[in-house]
C-alpha cells in the first residue's frame, strides 16, 4: 500500500499548480505533432512522413513517436530503428521488417499504418483489452496475420493520443511495477504481456 505520507505530497504539489497540475498534453509541439499527424489521417502517410532515416520529412512520424514528443510525454526509445518495422537505411533503400520483407515498400507501409491506426484511433471509452491480442489487431486493422508493432510500441501510440486516459509509460513490467506500490491486489494485475490490460 502506498505510504499515506507520499499521497500527501502529492496532494500538496497538486494544490501548488503550476507544473505540478499541467497535463502531458499541455505543449506547443504536442499540437505541432497532431497537426501534422492527427489518428484519423494515419493510414495516409506517405513513406518520407513516416520513416526515419535518410532523406526523410525532417520531422516523420517515427522521430516525433520517438523523440519529437520527449519533453511532453517523455521518453520512448524502440531499442532500434527496427521497433519502427519500417525505415530507410543508411543507402536509402526502405528496410523492412522481415516478416513483411516480402511486400513491396509502398505495401509494407499501407500495411503498418493500418495496425498503428487502429491503435491510435481506439475509443478508451470502451475495453482496449482487445489490444494485447494480435489476432484482434489483425482483425480490426483488416490486415493479413504477419507481424504487429511490439508492446512498449503499442502502448506509446496508445499515450501519445490518448494522453488524458493513458499514462506515458511504454513498458508494461513498469506498470505492473506501479500499480503495486499503488496498492493494486498483486493477483489482479494482468500478465506483462498484456500491457493495454495494465
Amino acid at each position: 500500500m502506498l505510504d499515506s505520507n507520499v499521497l500527501d505530497r502529492i496532494g500538496e504539489l497538486v494544490q501548488q499548480g503550476g507544473i505540478y497540475e499541467q497535463k502531458s498534453g499541455n505543449d506547443d509541439r504536442y499540437d505541432e505533432f497532431l497537426n501534422q499527424f492527427p489518428a484519423k489521417d494515419i493510414s495516409r502517410l506517405t513513406l518520407d512522413q513516416y520513416c526515419m532515416g535518410l532523406d526523410s520529412f525532417p520531422e516523420n512520424f517515427c522521430w516525433w513517436i520517438e523523440r519529437g514528443l520527449e519533453k511532453v510525454l517523455g521518453r520512448y526509445s524502440p531499442g532500434s530503428a527496427r521497433g519502427h518495422i519500417l525505415y530507410k537505411d543508411k543507402d536509402g533503400s526502405i528496410y523492412r521488417n522481415q516478416k513483411i520483407v516480402h511486400l513491396e515498400p509502398d505495401d509494407a507501409l499501407k500495411y503498418t499504418l493500418a495496425i498503428h491506426s487502429v491503435i491510435a484511433n481506439a475509443d478508451l471509452a470502451e475495453d482496449i483489452s482487445w489490444i494485447d491480442s494480435d489476432a484482434e489487431i489483425y482483425k480490426r486493422a483488416d490486415v493479413d496475420e504477419i507481424v504487429t508493432i511490439g508492446d512498449g510500441r503499442k502502448l506509446r501510440v496508445l499515450a501519445v493520443y490518448h494522453p488524458d486516459q493513458i499514462l506515458p509509460m511504454s513498458s508494461s513490467e513498469h506498470i505492473g511495477h506501479f500499480l503495486k506500490v499503488l496498492g493494486h491486489p498483486e493477483d489482479e494485475i494482468p500478465k506483462e504481456e498484456m500491457p493495454a490490460s495494465r
